[in-house]
């Protein structure tokens, strides 16, 4: 195998099984993963390789591909590893003994072998599904604790759950959001990203901080015309605690209750009002009476206004630095009278 960048489609049997890789139409391994796997040190199995490298024929030695990954496993310096073919694992492991290392030999062989089945069946469905790459991409651990933390709150999950379903420690969780400089091993990087992969959480509002959040719940609120009361009934919070929560006098929130905002912020498609064709609000043509007036929609020509409101609602949010106090206060009344309607 050349040293040289591949194309590559990742195949990963499971988080907790041998990790094969197709690239270039071959089925490979990484030097990392087989030392994880075997419970050895990475810089031992280099020495391995680079030891069979010193006396195995020209032809042969293309079976380990050299390669480097840049991220911050290594704080910042290039991790030096190799990329092997079937035939490379098995010259690799080949000295490795006991009865252990037999049956994880035997292990890595059934990957490669179902790897390789699917490498000739060819364009089957089979091969298409195990070629399709995964849905998250890895960049960093920065950016990994970033996004963890993001889908923890979105899912409202403590610590302690996410640890369950990733297969990780509490006390591992917790370092690694917890604690900058906490690098987490390769196979609990590659647990993360399947997890972030099967959940979709990312989708919709990104958790950044709780002030962050605080502050797009005010404004959406305020937006829409809702009082604190209306928002806790509608995300199903404790009033006492969402106001406090929204006014500063409590810094933190449960992450149940966070998922929840998050939620109720998801629920504002902001594609759906520009489907509408409404005009664009130049200024107000409301009066200020309109604040005292009992707002009694009407269905004509089979139009539903309680169907209608969220699409108006988002419109309204999505221009509501153009909002003048009057029409404001009308989004208020108009708010108010299907919040009722909706309790009844």
């Amino acid at each position: 195998m050349p040293n040289t960048k591949y194309a590559s489609s990742s195949v990963v049997l499971s988080s907790s099984s041998p990790i094969v890789t197709i690239v270039n139409n071959q089925a490979t391994c990484l030097s990392t993963d087989v030392a994880l796997f075997f419970g050895k040190l990475h810089k031992h199995v280099i020495r391995d390789i680079e030891n069979l490298l010193s006396n195995l024929p020209a032809e042969r030695q293309p079976n380990f591909g050299l390669c480097y990954e840049n991220n911050e496993l290594q704080n910042g310096r290039p991790l030096k590893r190799y990329r092997m073919t079937r035939d490379g694992f098995t010259l690799l492991v080949m000295g490795w003994t006991g009865v252990k290392a037999l049956q994880f030999k035997l292990v890595w062989l059934d990957a490669f072998n179902k790897m390789e089945a699917l490498i000739r069946e060819g364009n089957t469905a089979a091969a298409k599904a195990a070629e399709k790459p995964l849905g998250y991409k890895f960049t960093s651990v920065a950016k990994l604790r970033k996004d963890v933390q993001a889908a923890r709150m979105a899912l409202g999950l403590k610590c302690k759950e996410v640890g369950k379903q990733v297969g990780i420690s509490l006390s591992s969780v917790s370092d690694f959001l917890r604690r900058p400089s906490r690098v987490p091993s390769h196979t609990n990087i590659d647990k993360y990203i399947h997890w972030l992969d099967a959940t979709n959480a990312l989708e919709g509002y990104y958790f950044v901080s709780l002030k962050k959040l605080r502050s797009d719940i005010q404004a959406n609120k305020d937006a829409v015309g809702l009082s604190i009361t209306e928002l806790a009934r509608l995300t199903g919070i404790c009033t006492s605690g969402l106001g406090d929560f929204l006014t500063g006098r409590q810094a933190g929130l449960c992450p149940a209750s966070a998922s929840k905002l998050i939620a109720w912020l998801n629920s504002f498609d902001q594609t759906r009002h520009a489907q509408l064709e409404l005009p664009e609000i130049t200024e107000s043509k409301v009066e200020p009476e309109l604040n005292d007036t009992e707002v009694t929609p009407k269905s004509e020509n089979g139009f539903d206004p309680f169907t209608a409101w969220p699409d108006y609602q988002s419109y309204f949010l999505a221009n509501k630095a153009k909002l003048s106090p009057e029409v404001k206060n009308a989004v208020r009344t108009l708010n108010s009278y299907f919040f009722d309607k909706a309790m009844e």
